[in-house]
């Protein structure tokens, strides 16, 4: 997932951000579970935001900013551990979106 959306950024998309549970599912908007996940996983836990509350914030107004959302240490790229998944893109979770 972090090189698809490391992907995005390095592409130029300005508005590229992203929201990432903790778990091997990646599908949460056909469930119940977009309702209690938060980026610790699809159950909720922690202190972030979960997800269906960051959802809501789209369409984002005018002046509105938007972060991506991560859970896990943050790395860049050539220093990802070689094994697990639980760790932040630098890039990817470095990235904000301000409506104009």
């Amino acid at each position: 997932m972090n090189d698809i959306y490391q992907g995005y950024v390095s592409s130029g998309n300005d508005n590229a951000v992203s929201y990432l549970v903790d778990s091997l599912m990646h599908t949460y908007t056909l469930m119940d579970m977009v309702y209690h996940a938060t980026s610790e996983g699809p159950y909720g836990g922690g202190d972030d935001i979960s997800m269906i509350d960051w959802m809501a914030k789209l369409p984002l107004k005018t002046n509105e900013t938007i972060s991506s959302v991560c859970n896990g240490p943050v790395v860049e790229a050539a220093n990802r551990p070689k094994v697990g998944t639980k760790y932040c893109d630098s890039k990817v979770s470095a990235t904000s979106y301000t409506q104009k």
